[in-house]
């Protein structure tokens, strides 16, 4: 027997999708295994160890949509990626290089495979969504401004950061960039959490204490 669907969805997106989830849940149908390695990502980054969070003399806000900002504000959601999409797009054009877009794009962009989490549990359409890119890109090189993308990308097509093109363009642009791997990356985290501390002189700092409900 299916669940019965909260009746108050259509008012409520954001309510309707997490009370499935809920039930889906409760009901002993979710496979934690599957995603055993994700979580045990996030456990580790969100760690005293490797969190840190600090405020810097003379700051008095911090701009947080929110992670729920997708589901209850969906329009503005997609203006602040609709004006991101631009401001990188013109720090490309500033920088001389030519623009090419995929046909898809916008509203209408193929997830890279990693969103999600999707590799983890249907490894196939994680793999389709890149092969999509990859033919659209037709071996020119792509940017991206989601370190995650870049990365995911990059094992189909050569793919580059956009933060490396403004601050390593030669090397971005040559394809001799060195991008990190696990378990370097924890080292480096580890580093600039360091450095941070160091030359931010915050006037109010503090680690993560996170937990995650069993």
């Amino acid at each position: 027997m299916k669940p019965a669907l909260p009746s108050f969805g259509f008012q409520d997106p954001f309510r309707l999708f997490l009370e499935i989830r809920r039930q889906y849940v409760d009901g002993g149908h979710f496979d934690e295994s599957a995603y055993g390695a994700i979580l045990g990502y996030e456990k580790r980054g969100t760690s005293p160890l490797f969190s840190w969070y600090g405020l810097p003399q003379g700051c008095d806000t911090v701009f947080f949509p929110g992670c729920t900002l997708p589901g209850t504000r969906p329009e503005v959601t997609f203006r602040m990626f609709q004006d991101l999409q631009k401001a990188v797009r013109n720090l490309l054009t500033k920088m001389g290089l030519t623009i090419t877009e995929l046909k898809h794009r916008g509203r209408r962009t193929v997830c890279c495979g990693e969103g999600g989490m999707v590799g983890f549990v249907k490894p196939e359409f994680a793999k389709a969504w890149g092969a999509i890119r990859q033919r659209e890109a037709s071996g020119r090189p792509m940017v991206a401004y989601c370190a995650g993308c870049t990365g995911f990308l990059n094992r189909v097509s050569p793919t580059v950061h956009i933060a490396d093109l403004l601050y390593r363009p030669e090397a971005a642009l040559n394809g001799s960039l060195k991008v990190a791997k696990a378990p370097f990356t924890y080292w480096n985290r580890l580093m600039l959490k360091r450095r941070l501390k160091r030359e931010l002189s915050p006037k109010i700092s503090q680690v993560r204490r996170f937990s995650r409900a069993g």
